[in-house]
């Protein structure tokens, strides 16, 4: 079906450029919204900048900026970005690619007016940064995979900039596991 692969292929590209944007941010580089049609704004108003990395859609951009809002939010270490793992053993070969590690110290963290995280524990964080339209516990299956590739992570963070919520930081989710052992359990019988 085009549609449907078309409606998939858009929403890959939206996520990759989501992905990008951020981590182009988080290096300290600026990510602008330029509108193609108006060509706002101009090259001319922006050639000082250095290594700009242009979004073209403005859903692109409020995702962004949600993921601003929670590097505020939360304050934490980044330790890592786009980091590379693998598990080959005899029973088991896998590769990944994780978002984030990140150091993020204990505390409650309020997304609005009652949903909080409660990290429980000072130390790294795997984070996957989410761009689709929903996000299930079934989402730290791959990251319990990779966080066993990796040493001294204190849970799995799921960052879903596209959610539903229409309070606190609207469009925005956070979904959070310490339950490592569990969830990798469950991805091992999935792989056999």
């Amino acid at each position: 079906n085009l549609t449907a692969d078309y409606i998939i292929r858009e929403a890959l590209d939206l996520g990759s450029h989501v992905h990008s944007a951020c981590e182009h941010y988080v290096k300290g580089f600026p990510v602008i919204f330029r509108n193609e049609k108006t060509n706002f704004p101009t090259m001319e108003m922006i050639s000082e900048y250095e290594n700009i990395y242009f979004l073209k859609s403005q859903e692109a951009m409020v995702m962004v900026n949600r993921f601003k809002q929670l590097l505020e939010l939360f304050n934490p270490v980044i330790n890592e970005i786009e980091k590379t793992v693998y598990k080959i053993e005899e029973n088991i070969i896998y590769a990944g690619t994780c978002d984030y590690i990140m150091t993020i110290q204990e505390g409650e963290y309020s997304l609005g007016t009652r949903t909080k995280i409660k990290i429980p524990k000072t130390g790294k964080y795997l984070i996957d940064l989410k761009s689709g339209k929903s996000t299930d516990k079934e989402m730290f299956l791959q990251t319990s995979a990779y966080t066993k590739c990796l040493s001294e992570i204190e849970g799995n963070m799921i960052w879903h900039l596209n959610a539903d919520r229409r309070t606190g930081i609207k469009g925005v989710d956070v979904l959070l596991t310490t339950e490592i052992d569990y969830y990798y359990e469950h991805f091992c019988n999935l792989y056999k």
